[in-house]
């Protein structure tokens, strides 16, 4: 059976009204379109947290307490970017203006001694020759697929990976400054010819060599380039690439690691990190919490070296994809606010954790506007059948005229109901329960016209149509 969730995410800003029109919409398929709605007691997010740091997703910030962040995959960003026009055109085009993109290229740097293959991102491969290591961010997927045993800070993961040119062995390093939202999260350490890697290699003691020196260079020590030499001068050190420029360099690099199947061009699309989860050490905490690792377990006797009792507090977008993660046919019911980079994330999310080919549907639910000051049965109806799902609905004084008016008729039909009455046409009761607003207007109107014909309508028929298009039951009400 289908099941449906809301996402009811206090990030998203959403006004009490908002949030009862998602309810509202939520009942109202549940009532009328065989599905059921999802436990959240049943769901296992900080399973979903653990989850996606084994697939090195999150990265753990610490600011006295630790903010756990989510980058979603390239693979996740490029389906979502796909599939998110079927939930809402506009999402689709704010989705574009998250994204971050970057043309490179990734190299395979096989491993060496059983170690994983290891594929790394580079925009610059011009000094590529001269590099001394690979650096990857601390919960990157390479260190669970080797057993590496991790610490907190920049340290030497013990692993090596093969130089794609020339087969030298470099060092797999952890270092906190790789970005886990650039392309790979590993990146080829040149300290030679890079600021960044400059600084780590000084800082950790990698060797400082040179893939390409600035013209007037020559034999003499006085001429020799001093760090970091960038996109400029001429290829040394390599024998057979030695004299070219850095631009024919680069390209006759590419064009050998791509005939070894070792390299490819490659654009990264990519989104900012986004908070999931507050993590706040606790002496009695809920949880126990691994920094190193960025992953959660509860409490018991065997608490490993490095846990620390912590307090979560879950962005609920974590629980939704759980929910997505544990149900196969599940439909979601969503706010369209005006912070929609929540629910792009969350598409993202979808599919970082089920692996499927399209997002599951989505019932967007529009804002509301004005006055909530109403009647309980006049409000939540109104909320219903006022405007199609997806738009805002205004509690204007029109809006609830109308709704008032349909109150009053449908009292004054129940006057004269009887067993042998009218039937209420079978459309009108199946357009009433799949779109309460587009069918309004045609309950309203022919309800009217029966009253003032003088008819009755069957009773079992009466009170179907009212429970297709009302929120509330008529009895209770009037």
């Amino acid at each position: 059976m289908r099941k449906v969730i809301y996402c009811h995410d206090s990030e998203l800003g959403l006004d009490c009204e908002t949030k009862l029109r998602q309810e509202l919409i939520q009942n109202h398929l549940i009532k009328n379109s065989h599905v059921s709605k999802l436990s959240r007691g049943e769901l296992d997010p900080i399973g979903t947290l653990n989850f996606l740091s084994e697939q090195g997703l999150l990265n753990a910030k610490q600011d006295g307490s630790y903010s756990i962040m989510y980058y979603p995959s390239p693979e996740a960003v490029l389906k979502a970017g796909k599939d998110l026009a079927s939930w809402n055109e506009a999402l689709a085009k704010k989705m574009k203006k998250l994204e971050k993109c970057m043309t490179g290229a990734i190299f395979t740097l096989a491993g060496f001694e059983g170690v994983n293959e290891l594929e790394v991102f580079i925009t610059d491969w011009s000094p590529c020759p001269a590099a001394s290591a690979v650096a990857i961010h601390p919960q990157h997927k390479f260190l669970a697929e080797n057993n590496v045993d991790r610490i907190i800070g920049d340290y030497f993961t013990g692993k090596y990976v093969r130089h794609p040119l020339n087969g030298d062995l470099l060092p797999v390093w952890v270092a906190g400054w790789v970005n886990p939202g650039f392309g790979t999260g590993a990146v080829l350490v040149n300290p030679a010819h890079s600021e960044v890697d400059y600084t780590f290699g000084r800082k950790v003691g990698l060797p400082i060599k040179f893939a390409l020196h600035k013209e007037g260079t020559t034999f003499s020590p006085q001429s020799w380039p001093d760090p970091t030499v960038i996109k400029d001068g001429k290829v040394v050190n390599t024998s057979a690439y030695d004299g070219m420029t850095w631009e024919e360099a680069t390209a006759a690099y590419f064009e050998n690691f791509a005939a070894k199947g070792l390299a490819r061009a490659y654009r990264d699309v990519r989104l900012p990190g986004k908070v999931v989860a507050k993590v706040t050490p606790a002496q009695e905490g809920e949880y126990l919490f691994d920094p190193a690792r960025c992953c959660f377990s509860k409490p018991s006797d065997d608490q490993r070296q490095g846990q620390i009792p912590v307090n979560v507090e879950l962005n609920p977008l974590i629980t939704t994809a759980t929910a997505f993660r544990s149900e196969e046919n599940l439909e979601l019911i969503s706010a369209n606010s005006k912070s929609k980079d929540e629910l792009t994330y969350l598409a993202c999310m979808y599919f970082d954790v089920t692996n499927r080919d399209n997002l599951a549907p989505n019932y967007i639910v529009g804002r509301v506007e004005g006055s909530a000051d109403r009647p309980k049965h006049i409000l939540h109806t109104a909320l219903l059948v006022c405007s199609e799902r997806h738009d805002v609905v205004v509690l204007n004084n029109k809006n609830i005229d109308q709704v008032k008016s349909l109150f009053d008729v449908l009292v004054k039909a129940r006057e004269s109901l009887s067993e042998e009455g009218l039937e209420v046409p079978d459309d009108l009761i199946t357009g009433a329960a799949s779109n309460p607003n587009s069918s309004f207007r045609n309950v309203y109107t022919w309800v009217k016209e029966t009253v003032k014909e003088n008819k009755s309508i069957s009773k079992d028929s009466f009170y179907a149509l009212c429970d297709s298009i009302l929120p509330v039951k008529l009895e209770d009400v009037c």
